[in-house]
């Protein structure tokens, strides 16, 4: 999973808050994949705050039709390659 480029949860019925996965020792490959550019996390019921914690290659991240809550974080603005959101 090292080169995992876009990871697409769309529409799985996932339910709860996004996981903090830098309190996740375990699952280390999705808090570290340098490689990945694509994230969709569209049309389930992610409530809470989003993680302030991306790769810095993201490009996209998609969390509409959510319930999510609060505001997006400052982090986003230093990610040098997010272009939608």
């Amino acid at each position: 999973m090292s080169k995992l480029l876009k990871l697409s949860l769309k529409n799985c019925n996932l339910k709860g808050p996004i996981p903090d996965l830098s309190r996740m020792p375990h699952l280390l490959y999705l808090q570290r994949v340098k490689t990945m550019h694509f994230s969709d996390l569209s049309f389930n019921q992610l409530n809470e705050s989003i993680p302030s914690r991306l790769s810095e290659n993201i490009t996209t991240i998609d969390l509409s039709n959510n319930e999510l809550t609060g505001t997006i974080p400052s982090s986003f603005s230093s990610l040098p390659r997010l272009q939608r959101l």
